[in-house]
């Protein structure tokens, strides 16, 4: 079960150097087909953090025609998760642990800014909790519970919330106001080839939004997912497990473009959804060993339409043994 001290550094052996405690935020202008993001990697027991933002519109399929980034490493370690300014410009304060969060940034150059106000609409999910995830006794241990090795291991939590304020690029600005996710990790993350996973949110309204991950590899070009590792439904401010997923994918150069997902959750309710691509980017700059493939879709289900993201995570060494047939 998360807590309130959840939202904050956890202890760890002191020799840990590996050991790293993460943050992310995704949020979007759909009406711009903006798709933009913050995330923190910290290093506590080297004293340093790694943080980049990314903001992109559109069908992108290069890096470099991403609207904005500021990747930048070795920043000094903050002390504390629940409130923190860094020297890159980006911030964030706690204000209701381990529920709702103050994300701020100021670039270097002041041509991005971002002021963000993120409210839970349900509790955490955390993965590890047999109570919220149906299919954690399927799995011996909490790294392959987790689908992503050691780094989800020791703790991780899932948050579909509302999120508004500001986003402003080169002096235009923009009305954040979306229901989309952030998350908390925290235990050993060598710099290393981890497994490739799709992370996945489709929203509706504060009422209805589900997130699922699933193992994914690549056959014939194509993205195909695995059966899914856990997953949950925010309804009316409660959280209930998904037991089945199936995806369906349609990309171009790895990046979504159309997905079809059918679920069924704990309940034995069946729901399907699809999503169309309005936005989509390579993130290379989020983590020095893995490339995420980025979508922001506009998702419909009977008559019910809302915009969130699918992120497609693998490994460099997976691609370069994938490309390398």
């Amino acid at each position: 079960m998360i807590k309130e001290a959840d939202a904050e550094f956890h202890q760890a052996d002191p020799t840990a150097f590996n050991w790293a405690e993460t943050n992310f935020f995704i949020f979007s202008v759909p009406e711009a087909a903006i798709s933009g993001c913050t995330y923190l990697l910290t290093r506590p027991n080297a004293g340093i953090c790694h943080a980049s933002i990314y903001v992109f519109q559109g069908l992108c399929e290069r890096a470099s025609d991403v609207l904005f980034t500021d990747a930048q490493m070795h920043l000094p370690c903050p002390a504390s998760l629940l409130d923190y300014d860094l020297p890159n410009g980006l911030g964030t304060t706690v204000t209701r642990a381990p529920l709702d969060y103050h994300v701020r940034y100021v670039s270097q150059d002041q041509a991005c800014k971002i002021d963000i106000e993120f409210r839970a609409i349900a509790e955490p999910y955390d993965i590890h909790n047999p109570l919220q995830n149906p299919l954690r006794a399927e799995h011996q241990d909490s790294a392959e519970a987790g689908g992503w090795g050691e780094a989800w291991s020791k703790g991780h939590f899932d948050l579909l919330g509302e999120m508004r304020g500001t986003l402003e690029l080169d002096g235009e600005s923009y009305r954040v106001d979306c229901i989309d996710a952030m998350d908390h990790s925290w235990g050993p993350r060598p710099e290393w080839d981890m497994g490739s996973i799709g992370w996945m949110m489709i929203t509706f309204s504060p009422s209805l939004a589900f997130h699922l991950v699933c193992p994914i590899e690549i056959v014939g070009g194509e993205i195909r997912y695995l059966p899914m590792r856990f997953g949950h439904i925010c309804e009316n401010g409660k959280v209930i497990g998904l037991i089945s997923a199936e995806v369906e994918a349609v990309s171009e150069h790895l990046l979504g473009r159309r997905r079809r997902i059918r679920v069924m959750d704990a309940l034995g309710r069946k729901w399907e959804m699809f999503g169309e691509a309005i936005a989509c980017a390579p993130w290379h700059v989020s983590y020095p060993s893995f490339i995420t493939y980025t979508t922001l879709y506009r998702w419909k289900m009977d008559n019910l339409v809302g915009h969130s993201h699918i992120q497609d995570v693998f490994g460099v060494g997976a691609l370069g043994r994938h490309s390398r047939g």
